[in-house]
Parts: C-alpha cells; structure tokens; sequence
C-alpha cells in the first residue's frame, strides 16, 4: 500500500561522502533529529573513513559505511540504490551532500516512488561575496548548520537541537574512544590541526601554518 505524501517516512537514508571535517559537521544536527523523531529509523551511507567519527550514535541511527569504488557510474549507483532500499525499506531520502553521485541516486529514489530532499548550498550567494562590483550583494551567509537542518523539516521531520557533545553528560569510555586516537599521556596538551585538505585551494599555506603553530 503506497504511503500518503503527508505522512513522516520512517527509514530515512542520509548520504554525505565528503571529507572527514564535512561529515564531522553533519553529525550535531543528525543526532539532534534522531532524538527528536524516536519512531524513525535512520541509516547514514557515507565513506569507511568517516564513518568511524560517529560514536555513541544514538539507538535509531545505523552507519553504513560504504566504498564507493564498488558501485561506479550510473549502475554501480543503481544497484546500490535497490541494495539500500530493498533492504531497509527505505521510505524518505535526505541528500546531505547535493552532488552528481547523490543527486543520481535522488533521480533513482524519485523513479521508486520515494520522497527525496537535497541539501541547498547556496552557491550563488557565496559568489556574491567575492564580487568586487556590486558590494551591496554582499550579504550574511545561511550557516551549513541550519542548512542541514532545514532538509529535515522539508522531510517533514522534527527537529530540537539537542546535541551538546559526546561527553556532555557522562565521561566518555576510554575503550571507545582508543578506536580513533590513542591515549594522552599524563601532563601532555594536545592541540588538533589540519593544514591540508584535498584540494589545494582549500589548503593553508604551510609556511604560515607553521607560524600559528
């Protein structure tokens, strides 16, 4: 029985396969909607690094990590497509990345009949602030945050922003978290920097980056 436009989907499919930073910058407002629909399944399809960031995920969030080498081109999207969806029963698909590879599985999740929302970016405004002629466009960018957020609600989900930290309330399990790094000595200060990214635009030049170190 095909469910009603107006009705919540239940088993909502996430997709970001980006960087490290750019998942890490979902994970605040996913754990946030989890708690806040507790009757919804949700299932994070992202790459097998990233996917390691996402500790103590809350009870109805399940990761998926994913080597996208392994479904290449339009059929390789297909078939992973058809593989998620037959076996979650995947019912509401939020694009949290809004690239060729996620709108392509968009395309194939509209063709099943599933609602679809992808993430709006806001290209043109942040060309408008390097456009030295008309400064008067200039203005205030939408924080990635609430762009995230805003998929959810055109899901028609809800959503309180109740994520405070991994270790808001309780220490965190050294066990846990030994996984990702390993332990700090006793009397050290770590400091966390990333100078380098993918692609080179994007990267802080390395002599100055020594200088804020």
């Amino acid at each position: 029985m095909a469910r009603r436009a107006d009705e919540r989907p239940r088993n909502i499919l996430l997709t970001r396969f980006s960087a490290l930073g750019d998942v890490a910058m979902t994970i605040p407002v996913v754990y946030s909607a989890c708690a806040a629909n507790p009757g919804c399944e949700f299932y994070y399809l992202t790459r097998r690094a990233p996917a390691g960031l996402m500790l103590e995920p809350p009870p109805n969030l399940h990761v998926l990590p994913v080597d996208t080498a392994d479904y290449r081109g339009v059929r390789g999207l297909a078939r992973l497509v058809s593989e998620v969806v037959s076996k979650y029963r995947i019912e509401g698909y939020a694009d949290l990345h809004n690239v060729l590879r996620t709108r392509v599985m968009g395309l194939f999740m509209r063709l099943r009949g599933i609602p679809v929302v992808h993430l709006r970016k806001g290209r043109r405004r942040r060309n408008a602030l390097t456009n030295v002629v008309d400064v008067l466009s200039m203005m205030p960018l939408t924080s990635m945050r609430a762009r995230y957020r805003e998929v959810f609600f055109r899901l028609s989900l809800g959503y309180r922003g109740t994520f405070r930290g991994f270790w808001a309330d309780t220490p965190p399990d050294p066990a846990v978290y030994a996984r990702a790094t390993p332990p700090r000595r006793q009397g050290e200060t770590w400091i966390g920097i990333a100078p380098f990214a993918k692609h080179r635009g994007k990267i802080y030049p390395e002599e100055l980056m020594v200088r804020v170190v």
